[in-house]
């Protein structure tokens, strides 16, 4: 299904291995993957972990349901910026 064809009644708020919560469909695959794991992409979360410094400024261009821009706000800290984009 399309990402703007769920209804807001199926989004769930759902916990972060790191201790975040991302509102999500659950029923979707991305959402499956975090209702069951905590996470999406491991090799992703890992390494924007280890590169992503306070103070960075962050763009997520194609940012679907918001993953990598809620796991790189997380890894600022409260610095910095992310700059996110879905194009319609």
């Amino acid at each position: 299904s399309h990402l703007f064809s769920s209804k807001s009644s199926e989004q769930k708020l759902l916990p972060l291995a790191w201790g975040g919560q991302l509102l999500i469909n659950p029923t979707q695959t991305i959402g499956r993957s975090i209702a069951s794991f905590g996470l999406y992409d491991l090799a992703l979360s890992e390494f924007m972990f280890r590169v992503i410094n306070k103070g960075d400024t962050l763009i997520d261009v194609g940012a679907n349901v918001g993953y990598t821009t809620r796991l790189m706000g997380d890894c600022l800290q409260g610095t910095g910026k992310v700059l996110s984009f879905e194009p319609l």
